[in-house]
């Protein structure tokens, strides 16, 4: 597991506004969700783009991008729970959204443990 990204106070401020309604609407059947969900697209297309200005992309799994039909660039693409669920995941672990499709028995891949110990992650191969 990757340390979380560091975040500027104002994309902090995004990122948990994000994270709470995203959460708001999983918990409760929210009356209003599209009306949300549309003021949150653009509020997750700001803290993509400053991401993306800080050299940070993030990075969302293929399916989501092969079905929103819009490019990660573009407020639209955000009008949905996924996207903004990806973008979340990939802050706290930028290695969330890492496609894993081309394992199989012989292939080689990192992974991470924790030694308590070393009060660390070591990583194997």
């Amino acid at each position: 597991m990757a340390k979380p990204l560091s975040l500027t106070p104002n994309e902090k401020l995004l990122f948990d506004e994000l994270t709470n309604n995203i959460q708001r609407l999983r918990k409760h059947s929210v009356k209003e969700s599209d009306e949300i969900l549309l003021c949150l697209a653009a509020k997750a297309h700001e803290l993509h783009m400053s991401l993306k200005m800080h050299g940070q992309e993030p990075t969302y799994h293929s399916f989501i991008l092969k079905n929103r039909e819009f490019p990660v660039e573009e407020v639209t693409f955000f009008r949905h729970i996924h996207p903004i669920e990806d973008l979340l995941a990939f802050i706290q672990d930028p290695d969330a959204n890492n496609e894993t499709g081309g394992l199989h028995i012989g292939s080689a891949f990192i992974f991470p443990i924790y030694v308590s110990k070393q009060r660390r992650y070591n990583k194997y191969k």
